[in-house]
């Protein structure tokens, strides 16, 4: 579980797996809104579940849709407890 979502940089600290997203999603990375974002920034509580709220600079093409695909995979996998 991730309890310091004000601190923790969604792509930039090796908070979830053993790398940070940046490094493991690299085509991802330069055309996200929120490079420099922490996690609390890039989501939001609906009833007790976390919603990603993943925006990009431009349309993605058709062959990164499975990195967004394994991203999001990864994403929902990771418990985030409310009020941390």
């Amino acid at each position: 579980m991730v309890g310091e979502r004000k601190k923790v940089k969604f792509w930039k600290d090796k908070w979830i797996g053993g790398e940070p997203l940046s490094i493991r999603f690299p085509i991802l990375y330069p055309i996200s809104e929120c490079t420099k974002s922490v996690i609390q920034e890039i989501g939001h509580w609906e009833a007790n579940f976390w919603i990603w709220d993943l925006t990009w600079r431009r349309q993605r093409f058709v062959w990164v849709a499975t990195m967004e695909e394994q991203l999001c995979y990864l994403l929902n996998s990771k418990s985030l407890r409310k009020g941390a």
